[in-house]
């Protein structure tokens, strides 16, 4: 994803050096959890709100607008 490399950017400007890479550890293992289960999610509010807007509301970035 292109927007990987502004966000850990953000990251490290933020977090003082001595945390910086446990930071990134669990944010890394925090987006890779929440993002491998967003399609197993998607069934059940799919149902509830439509297709569409499930992924609007579970995906980042409304890349389809």
């Amino acid at each position: 994803e292109m927007w990987f490399g502004i966000v850990f950017a953000i990251v490290v400007e933020i977090v003082p050096l001595s945390m910086r890479s446990t930071t990134i550890g669990v944010f890394l293992f925090v987006m890779n959890n929440i993002g491998g289960n967003l399609p197993i999610l998607v069934e059940p509010l799919r149902k509830i709100i439509g297709f569409r807007e499930s992924l609007y509301v579970l995906y980042a970035g409304f890349y389809g607008i």
